[in-house]
């Protein structure tokens, strides 16, 4: 009788101890072992004003080659009445430069370049440019960052009160990045070049 027992709690041991087993991957991770690829780059956004460059850095988790590959393309802005559309994406052309390009490729970092000047409105209105860094290892994940171009110049005119006989003056402060200029101008005063 005693064997009898034992053998019976011999036996639910067993299937015990080989169903702990069978839960044991259930437990922290999966039962096949893979990580989960993620890329992020760095700055996620900006807006850049002509000939302005920044670097962007791609950090890789849950791989163990950490380096990616490059690529830039941009999408632009039709409006309609009241509806606007996003074009499809389109690769950045590097032989014109219109939209900007990439420099200085690395396994996890680039260097964009912002175009010379403002990338026409009639045929990139709405321009966003996209960078995206594509893991060697997984090639299905992806991070991208998004940038605009801005020209960098603004204008501040004081208001001015007058009447249509009153011949006043007026002074307009323009800004740009790293540079101001003030033009004084009166109604008689030809165009301002600045």
């Amino acid at each position: 009788m005693v064997t009898k027992i034992w053998n019976n709690w011999k036996s639910f041991g067993l299937i015990a101890l080989a169903l702990g087993v069978l839960a044991l991957p259930g437990c922290g991770g999966s039962s096949s072992g893979a990580n989960t690829v993620t890329v992020l780059v760095t700055p996620a956004s900006d807006v850049l004003i002509v000939n302005q460059s920044v670097t962007f850095t791609a950090t890789v988790s849950g791989a163990t080659n950490l380096n990616v590959t490059w690529d830039c393309s941009f999408t632009t802005v039709t409006v309609s009445g009241t509806t606007s559309t996003t074009s499809a994406a389109k690769p950045c052309d590097p032989e014109n430069g219109a939209v900007g390009v990439l420099s200085d490729k690395q396994d996890t970092t680039v260097t964009y370049t912002a175009p010379s000047k403002v990338p026409d409105s009639t045929k990139y209105n709405g321009l966003i440019v996209k960078i995206t860094a594509t893991s060697v290892q997984d090639t299905k994940k992806t991070g991208s960052a998004q940038l605009a171009i801005d020209s960098g110049i603004s204008a501040c005119m004081p208001p001015i009160l007058t009447t249509a006989t009153q011949a006043k003056t007026m002074t307009i402060v323009i800004f740009r990045k790293n540079w101001k200029r003030s033009v004084t101008s009166t109604p008689h005063s030809p165009p301002i070049d600045v």
